[in-house]
């Protein structure tokens, strides 16, 4: 692996950590999907003021 991926990749993993607890409760459950056996899927990559609002 390359120095500078050695370098950039835990920083977008501690921004996607930081974006998924900064999310709001609504924005978290909002375009999930269930499958086979019950697992829920997260499927919305925007942010959580940008999100479609589902009802």
């Amino acid at each position: 692996m390359s120095r500078t991926a050695r370098a950039v990749l835990p920083l977008l993993g501690a921004l996607a950590l930081t974006a998924a607890l900064a999310s709001p409760a609504s924005a978290a459950t909002a375009n999930r999907t269930t499958v086979e056996g019950g697992q829920t899927y997260n499927l919305s990559l925007t942010a959580p003021n940008t999100a479609a609002r589902t009802t």
